[in-house]
């Protein structure tokens, strides 16, 4: 009886445990983005920091023009990090969670731009 207690126990914990309960994951995103000015395109390399916080069901993506949270719209076991649309600031993104691979669209008062690039964890953040 001893032993039965002790496994149900166990496999409860371990149904306890999920993705959505971890800590935020911190990502560093190189590539490059096209600001969409005076109708063309200029490409510039940028650096994009990520934050995706499961628990939350959030992304925060920060660039040069600014810092922005938004809802993510998929499971937290599902390889594609989808971000709800928006209006303005980050209107749209994906990251591939197997390649990190990442798309992000931004809106602002004076037009748009795209940055496309590959992300990995932050540095700073590596255990």
């Amino acid at each position: 009886m001893r032993w039965v207690v002790r496994w149900v126990v166990i496999v409860s914990a371990a149904l306890s445990v999920s993705p959505a309960l971890a800590a935020p994951i911190h990502l560093e995103c190189n590539g490059q983005t096209n600001v969409y000015e005076k109708g063309m395109f200029s490409p510039t390399e940028e650096t994009v920091s990520v934050t995706l916080d499961f628990a939350l069901g959030s992304v925060t993506v920060g660039s040069r023009a600014g810092k922005w949270t938004v809802p993510m719209v998929n499971r937290p076991n599902e390889d594609m990090v989808t971000l709800a649309h928006r209006e303005d600031g980050v209107t749209m993104g994906s990251i591939n969670r197997i390649d990190g691979v990442a798309s992000f669209g931004f809106a602002m008062a004076g037009g748009f731009s795209i940055f496309k690039g590959v992300c990995q964890r932050a540095p700073e953040y590596d255990f």
